[in-house]
C-alpha cells in the first residue's frame, strides 16, 4: 500500500510539473494592430495593446522611411536620419 502511494504521488507531481511548464511557455496575445499609410507605404505594428501596437508600427515607418532614403542615395546624414524618424510621429493608425 505505502508503495502505491508513492507511485501515485510520483505521478501527480510529474502531471503538476509538466502542466506548470506547459502554462509558461504560452505566447503572448497580440490583440491590438495598427495600420500607418503613408505615400511611402504602409507599416504594421501589433501589440497587446493599441499604444503598444501604434509605437511599433511607428517605429516600422520610420524604418521604411530610413531604409528607402539609404536605398535611394547611399548615405543618410544625422539630421536627416532624425527628420525620417519623426516624420511618423504624429501619424495615426487607419
Amino acid at each position: 500500500m505505502r508503495t502505491f502511494s508513492i507511485l501515485v504521488a510520483a505521478v501527480l507531481l510529474i502531471l503538476i510539473a509538466s502542466r506548470a511548464t506547459a502554462a509558461t511557455n504560452v505566447a503572448p496575445k497580440r490583440n491590438a494592430t495598427c495600420r500607418i499609410v503613408t505615400g511611402y507605404g504602409t507599416a504594421i505594428g501589433h501589440g497587446a495593446t493599441m499604444r503598444e501596437a501604434k509605437e511599433q508600427a511607428r517605429l516600422n515607418c520610420g524604418t521604411q522611411l530610413i531604409d528607402q532614403y539609404f536605398a535611394q542615395r547611399r548615405s543618410v546624414a544625422a539630421d536627416v536620419e532624425d527628420d525620417l524618424a519623426l516624420a511618423c510621429v504624429n501619424l495615426e493608425c487607419q
